[in-house]
């Protein structure tokens, strides 16, 4: 498919597209839609207060099969 598959490979992705985490206004539905749509989605969590982001994780966790390599967020864990 793709000439050089290596981020594919190190993100665990189908295709080489990476969601910008933009704060404000990328929350858990976006992060789904590129997860499930074979892209890496990103979480922006600046603006977000420690509840607000547990609750989009979770969200995420609950709506997408790629939980770990189809997803990431500006917070470690929380």
């Amino acid at each position: 498919m793709w000439p050089d598959e290596r981020l594919i490979n190190l993100f665990g992705i189908e295709l080489p597209i990476i969601q910008a985490p933009m704060a404000g206004s990328a929350f858990s539905d976006m992060v789904v839609a590129v997860s499930e749509a074979g892209g890496l989605g990103s979480l922006a969590c600046a603006l977000l207060s420690v509840e607000q982001a547990r609750r989009e994780l979770e969200t995420i966790r609950r709506k997408t099969s790629h939980v770990g390599n189809g997803w990431g967020s500006s917070l470690a864990d929380i």
